[in-house]
């Protein structure tokens, strides 16, 4: 039976380097964020937000930024949009999980995996967690509007509810070598505990 191994963490904490990695070792890893980014390239569902966020269009041009600071500015509006999104990012990771079965362990980077309660599909959780002046900086040196940066901040939940829910903290407040070596070693146990299972 396949281990499902939850990943959540809050902005810029690096979540999308984890993934990355994982993916580098021939890992199967659902990213939620990357379903999101397709999703918002399909024709269908921009017609849909079109309908229910016509501020974030010009004309037929979707503005992305504009829609982040409309739903991150209002919690009916955030609603709204996980309401037409969620359900369909969500169909794709139960076809993901079922698709992979056989695997010895698969992994789930959701960023909201605890809020939409998508943790109850994993076995094991993974929080990625960074000091707020690393996640501000990251943030802004990838292109991020630093008032959008402080409205998700505020979006984000309880740090320590999170920790207190998941099984392995990764804090990523250093170099990426450190990382990785985190990464390496957290690995190693998970591969240990599926030999002693086997």
């Amino acid at each position: 039976m396949v281990k499902v191994i939850g990943i959540t963490g809050l902005l810029a904490c690096g979540k999308s380097t984890l993934t990355n990695y994982l993916k580098s070792k021939n890992f199967k890893v659902f990213d939620a964020d990357f379903e999101s980014k397709i999703l918002y390239m399909d024709c269908n569902f921009l017609n849909i937000l079109k309908l229910n966020f016509p501020n974030a269009f010009d004309g037929d041009i979707f503005n992305k930024k504009v829609l982040a600071n409309i739903i991150f500015s209002d919690k009916k509006e955030k609603k709204k949009i996980e309401s037409l999104g969620h359900p369909i990012i969500e169909k794709k990771c139960d076809e993901f999980i079922k698709n992979n079965i056989n695997e010895k362990i698969i992994f789930l980077d959701i960023p909201l995996l605890f809020e939409v309660q998508w943790n109850k599909k994993c076995d094991e959780v993974i929080l990625i967690i960074a000091d707020k002046k690393i996640q501000k900086d990251r943030f802004l040196k990838r292109g991020g509007d630093i008032e959008i940066f402080d409205k998700i901040i505020k979006n984000q939940g309880n740090i320590e509810e999170k920790i207190s829910k998941s099984n392995y903290i990764l804090e990523n407040n250093g170099s990426l070598d450190e990382f990785y070596n985190k990464i390496d070693n957290l690995l190693r146990s998970f591969n240990h505990t599926i030999l002693q299972k086997d």
